[in-house]
């Protein structure tokens, strides 16, 4: 027995499912995960439970009326039970969609006709004829026992029951009596049925949006209806009564939502909001940014963030409304939320969020779109039973290592050029640069130079996420470009992931073109820009575009309030664009300001502070930025010239307060709502003695300004902490071996191993299990080691592990570092017992090709992470190091007060150095 009801073997024509696995699975399963909470009240996840055989029996059981409406429907042993109960007496109901019979799924279309073929009254969702405004609802109404069902899986046989233990679909389907969800689904079901009820989201206006089956048969506009008399040539008649059966029920169910779209979002983004302590979310497909944001938002607020996705919808390239699922999903990785993907056969088409407060068993996805569909937000108040299930069944999902593994962002495809043709002559020097819309892209960046080896970035195209894109996109010079002169031109495609790993790119092929006329002699340098106007600002501030903007920018103080406009494709890549209005700077210095408000130019533009090695559009920098969504950039470019590199992100709509701070050659940044309680994002370096401080705006758009605004704007120096106290020897380096390690400090899958080239012929080792990398440190790690160790009190130690992977592999070459009490700029970092630790990976990049025998590494290539630590009392401290990547080996941790400070002990690769101990 499941839940009161006897699962047996169902012999269907489908192919592909085993009764018997079926059979085994209701008795094994059965009991632990369908949760009971009243005699009908269950929640079923077809991963593990037969719902097909519930089912099933369920419509046997029935002895008034079937009515259910589905969008996938290809399990057979569901539609002869449906008939036969039909044949016996019992009034049945079926509505479907035009869509996925006429349109997407052959199965599901000749399921329908032997179910039409068989006289059964069917009605199919017709107007308006174009997706995605369908009927997505699967559920079932068995009236005369007072029960429904609904969920996410369609009735299917591998959304309703698993092929085996490795090959499932993670689905809920939600069978319930009670009274008030059940005479709400009968009431919206018959006026479905009855079609005169206006659906005020319907893009169709009033009714009516059903045909009766010969009607829409007759009407599809795709022919695909046209072999249906010829396949079934002597139907049974088909008798359609549109007439009310049900009274209109109250329908408005407080934690019901009957649709996809704005309200069901909303409703999402109301409980994201709510959530102060853990939010766990099952996702197929997100298209739409209000709920990414609360997300980020909550989760850049201190709140845990679990996300499971399915890979497959990740990569959904069938229409580009589906390509926003990348753009969100890579969004949240590179914040840095935790995320983790099906690894298992079949699919997660789960629609589950789950907080301290509800779990939804839903069918909608989270889309822009209506449509309609049941959307059940669990109450844990009033529905303990059914809330406990799903948290409990999404809290496994996240904590099982067979079935999940931790997401992995892809690249955009490469993108394809489009015009001016390659070698094609005689080009106006205005023309614009043409490419194809590319699968995954969210922008472009446009290189353009005179010779391969000397393009350069000219700007940065936004992609349009949106449902209906444009097929291609362009990029026009702001003046013209030389006459009779040879240019050679590339687009890269980015990601939203792409700043945290820059190999996550799509690159064209290299074309060139040949402008119009003859070649002229090279024009003379530009003058240089004119002043500000006098008394614009007050000294000693000034004010200048930087870089290739477009259009000229301006500032004004007044009020002390500054206006700031600016253009410009951007501040990113190896060279900017954008409104400076800065003064000079030396030593150890702070920028504070608030940004009041923002023109949303583009989604990237950017209000902000930064430091600035010189006013040359490629020089070194650091920037804490605002966009207009509110989103916080801390980003950096650590040498003239160099890529820039996003530090983090963090989250604060304007009016924002930023705060960027150095001390010696530290940054570190902070934000703030009300300029008094303030949020430490994160440091990085920046070491030039002499720079420029001050305000930026830049419109990502060069064809137009963006206006911002400061107040409370201060620069002012910064008391830089006391020189270290003289190390204790002529380096003070601290200096411990693998073997120096005692077997109680070792813990889980740590070992040591004999290596001659290891200090006294000792390393630590943990076994290549084949384990995926843990997404941040573990507060109670099983496989770790405590290192003991004396350091002095307030002097800055740099952190280096000499480090090796096991056959060379890039996926066993990271560990995580934890202290008992270090600080960075004064604030404690890598705290023990907590999520929170250093990454180091010992590969470079992301091919992994320095991997080669021992090398010492403190960091990870793309991460900007302190590693340079203090301690706040002399004696003794804690280091803990946690497996990252099971495989890595260890034989050497060096602490440096002076000598390794910035210059690592040896090489990366195929190194040989033992420092020695003082």
């Amino acid at each position: 027995m499941c839940g009161g009801v006897l699962v047996g073997p169902i012999i269907r024509p489908t192919a592909g499912r085993l009764g018997s696995w079926r059979t085994l699975l209701g008795v094994l399963f059965c009991a632990t995960v369908a949760s009971t909470a009243a005699a009908a009240d269950q929640i079923y996840f077809p991963a593990v439970d037969n719902v097909a055989n519930i089912l099933v029996q369920k419509i046997n059981a029935e002895t008034v009326r079937v009515d259910l409406s589905c969008w996938y429907l290809t399990e057979h042993a569901i539609s002869i039970a449906l008939i036969n109960k039909y044949k016996s007496g019992v009034p049945v109901r079926l509505l479907g969609d035009r869509g996925s019979i006429f349109e997407i799924d052959p199965r599901t279309k000749n399921e329908f006709y032997w179910l039409a073929s068989q006289g059964l009254p069917i009605r199919l969702r017709f107007n308006p004829i174009w997706y995605p405004e369908i009927d997505h609802w699967k559920a079932s109404i068995f009236v005369g026992q007072n029960t429904v069902s609904f969920g996410s899986a369609n009735y299917t046989p591998f959304e309703l029951a698993p092929a085996s233990s490795v090959d499932y679909k993670d689905e809920t389907v939600l069978f319930t009596d009670d009274p008030v969800i059940v005479n709400a689904l009968k009431t919206k079901f018959d006026r479905f049925w009855n079609d005169t009820t206006p659906e005020p989201e319907s893009i169709a206006g009033n009714p009516p949006y059903f045909k009766n089956w010969n009607d829409a048969c007759t009407a599809e506009p795709t022919g695909n209806c046209s072999d249906y008399r010829t396949l079934y040539p002597n139907p049974t008649p088909m008798v359609i009564d549109t007439r009310r059966l049900e009274p209109d029920n109250f329908t408005d169910v407080p934690d019901i939502v009957w649709g996809q779209g704005p309200k069901f979002n909303d409703r999402l983004v109301q409980e994201i909001d709510n959530e102060s302590s853990l939010i766990q979310f099952v996702i197929y497909r997100l298209t739409v940014d209000n709920i990414t944001q609360a997300l980020l938002n909550r989760f850049h607020a201190g709140v845990p963030v679990r996300l499971i996705i399915e890979p497959n919808e990740y990569l959904n390239r069938k229409w580009p409304e589906f390509w926003i699922s990348h753009a969100n999903f890579d969004k949240l990785y590179a914040a840095g939320v935790p995320m983790k993907q099906r690894k298992h056969s079949g699919l997660t088409h789960m629609k589950t969020l789950v907080t301290s407060t509800v779990a939804s068993n839903a069918s909608s996805n989270y889309a822009a779109a209506w449509q309609r569909d049941i959307d059940y937000f669990v109450p844990a108040a009033t529905k303990p039973t059914i809330y406990n299930a799903l948290k409990n069944r999404v809290t496994f999902m996240w904590n099982d290592t067979v079935g999940f593994e931790p997401f992995k962002p892809l690249p955009p495809d490469d993108p394809t050029l489009a015009s001016p043709a390659s070698g094609t002559t005689a080009v106006a020097t205005t023309s614009s640069l043409v490419w194809n819309i590319t699968v995954f892209a969210v922008s472009y960046d446009v290189y353009l130079g005179t010779s391969q080896s000397n393009m350069t970035l000219v700007g940065n195209v936004p992609a349009q996420l949106v449902n209906s894109p444009p097929s291609t996109y362009s990029w026009t010079p702001s003046t013209p470009l030389q006459t009779g002169t040879t240019y050679f031109w590339r687009v890269i495609a980015r990601t939203n992931a792409t700043p945290v790993n820059p190999s996550l790119v799509g690159t064209s092929p290299i074309w060139s073109f040949t402008t119009a006329g003859t070649a002229a002699n090279p024009p003379p340098p530009p003058p240089p820009p004119p002043p500000p106007p006098s008394g614009t600002l007050p000294s000693p501030w000034t004010t200048q575009d930087v870089g290739s903007t477009g259009i000229a920018g301006s500032a004004s103080a007044s009020n002390g309030t500054f206006t700031v406009s600016g253009s410009g494709a951007d501040i990113w890549g190896t060279s900017d664009a954008f409104r400076y209005v800065f003064q000079p700077m030396n030593g150890s210095v702070q920028v504070v300001a608030r940004v009041t408000s923002l023109q949303n130019t583009h989604a990237w533009a950017k209000a902000g502070v930064m430091m600035r090695e010189s006013l040359s559009a490629t020089a070194a920098h650091v920037i804490l930025d605002v966009t207009p969504s509110g989103t916080i950039e801390f980003m950096t470019r650590s040498s003239t010239g160099a890529a820039t590199t996003l530090i983090t992100y963090g989250s604060q709509a304007p009016p924002a307060w930023l705060k960027l701070s150095r001390s010696g050659t530290i940054v570190s940044a902070s934000v703030s709502a009300n300029g008094s309680t303030w949020t430490a994002l994160g440091t990085t370096t920046f070491a030039p003695a002499s720079a420029n401080i001050g305000l930026i705006v830049t419109s990502h758009d060069t064809t137009t300004l963006n206006t911002a605004t400061f107040d409370n704007i201060s620069v002012g120096t910064v008391s830089s902490p006391p020189p270290p106290p003289p190390p204790p020897s002529s380096s003070g380096n601290i200096v411990i071996y693998a073997s120096d390690i005692a077997a109680a400090a070792r813990h889980g899958s740590w070992t040591i191993a004999s290596d001659p080239a290891s200090p006294n012929g000792t390393k630590l080792v943990t076994p290549d299990n084949g384990v995926a990398n843990t997404s941040s440190a573990l507060a109670a790690p099983a496989d770790y080691v405590d290192v003991t160790f004396n350091a002095s009190a307030g002097t800055p130690y740099t952190l280096w592990l000499r480090l090796q992977a096991l056959g060379s592999s890039k996926l066993n070459d990271s560990l995580w570092v934890q202290f008992s009490d270090a600080s960075t700029n004064g604030a404690p970092v890598y705290p023990l017992n907590s999520a929170s630790a250093l990454l180091v990976n010992l590969a470079t990049d992301s091919t992994a090709g320095s991997l080669s025998g021992w090398g010492w590494q403190n960091t990870a290539y793309w991460l900007q992470q302190p590693v340079t630590v203090t301690f706040s009392t002399a004696g003794s401290h804690t280091m803990r190091i946690q497996v990252r990547e099971d495989g890595v080996q260890l034989d050497q941790i060096v602490l440096s007060p002076s000598q390794y400070l910035t210059t690592a002990p040896g090489t990366v690769s195929n190194d040989r150095t033992i420092v020695p101990k003082q």
